[in-house]
């Protein structure tokens, strides 16, 4: 039929930063982006269909301008904001600051605790430590 789909590209980003820097100008842009994934599939009628998604995106500049220096943090372009610079992983739940160093990565369990086991890594342990690590990603 023509809805057949031979070819899928799926991708996942954990952690990514992209930087947008340009002397001639003010600002010096880093976009920073968390659990982006998405696919394409392409059918023999040569329509494409694209889903994607995103956890956590973060907008700052190293050269803020001067209409932003009236700001409480003049650097953030985009940024979410719950009252709290330190906001819950929705992960594992420990509280982070997304400004500080991704050093100390999130563990946790990408499956679910079903039948007193985990989905993921067959844990028979409820409370164990996350069989995955990844960046920290804000309930926002």
């Amino acid at each position: 039929s023509g809805d057949d789909i031979p070819r899928r590209i799926v991708y996942t980003l954990n952690q990514l930063k992209w930087s947008i820097q340009c002397p001639d100008e003010i600002d010096d842009v880093e976009i920073a982006f968390t659990g982006f994934y998405g696919h394409h599939d392409y059918s023999t009628n040569g329509s494409v269909l694209s889903q994607f998604g995103l956890e956590d995106v973060r907008v700052s500049s190293s050269k803020p301008g001067p209409d932003s220096i009236c700001f409480l943090d003049p650097t953030s372009v985009v940024k979410s904001v719950l009252g709290d610079e330190r906001t819950p992983c929705q992960r594992c739940g420990k509280k982070f600051d997304h400004d500080e160093d991704h050093s100390n990565p999130c563990q946790y369990h990408p499956g679910i605790f079903k039948s007193q086991i985990w989905t993921c890594c067959e844990s028979a342990d409820a409370h164990s430590l996350g069989c995955k690590s990844g960046p920290h990603t804000g309930k926002e």
